[in-house]
């Protein structure tokens, strides 16, 4: 995906340097153009047939952006794990470093997602008016592809949030029963019963003449 994106990035960044010669020719000037335009629309051809070889579906991401509630970002559950790990502890070794790796790879992802709901709306406003040379065609498509891109993207922050959940929930009555179960198989402590010769010896004292209970107060 990382190999995918930069080659992405690398050929968006070469087309955009393409530049008509100001100093040539009309006719040159409008075989440039011409050229520079079919390399751009090839381009976005290879691009659609990449997403699509990904699993993406410009027809499902079309249909998902008619039906969608617009405040359906507004109601998704906040997700940090890095503070939901904290959350929970742990004695042994291997987990702990496992809980240590987990906190480092959420690192950035936070950011990550909420800078991808803000480009995919900087998107859609640039889609509301686009050039006369993309073609209708391509304008769905690009519409298509990222509604489909981002569709999964809430779909997967909502999963991860439910796992979330449910494993701290998880850990917690594991600990739960690790302590109850260290306190049956523990040695056990009892105080000790008076014996016979105790139990006589206070009843005695108690049933002396001037013996007075003492003042709970």
């Amino acid at each position: 995906l990382d190999h995918f994106t930069g080659e992405v990035i690398s050929c968006v960044s070469e087309l955009q340097s393409l530049k008509v010669d100001p100093w040539a020719e009309k006719e040159k000037q409008r075989s440039e153009a011409k050229h520079i335009l079919l390399r751009k629309q090839r381009a976005l051809a290879d691009l659609f047939q990449h997403l699509a070889k990904t699993g993406l579906s410009y027809r499902k991401g079309v249909s998902w952006a008619r039906s969608k509630n617009p405040q359906e970002m507004l109601h998704l559950h906040p997700l940090d794990i890095r503070s939901a790990l904290s959350t929970v502890s742990s004695t042994q070794e291997a987990d702990s470093r496992l809980l240590t790796e987990i906190s480092s790879s959420w690192d950035g992802c936070q950011k990550y997602f909420f800078r991808s709901l803000a480009r995919h709306a900087r998107l859609s406003a640039a889609l509301a008016a686009p050039a006369k040379e993309m073609g209708m065609s391509n304008v769905e498509r690009c519409k298509g592809f990222s509604a489909h891109l981002m569709k999964m993207l809430i779909r997967q922050w909502r999963s991860l949030t439910t796992l979330t959940e449910q494993w701290v929930l998880l850990r917690n009555l594991l600990g739960c029963m690790q302590e109850i179960h260290g306190r049956l198989t523990g040695p056990l402590v009892y105080r000790a019963l008076p014996s016979s010769g105790q139990r006589a010896a206070v009843d005695r004292k108690a049933a002396a003449p001037g013996h007075a209970e003492p003042d709970p107060a």
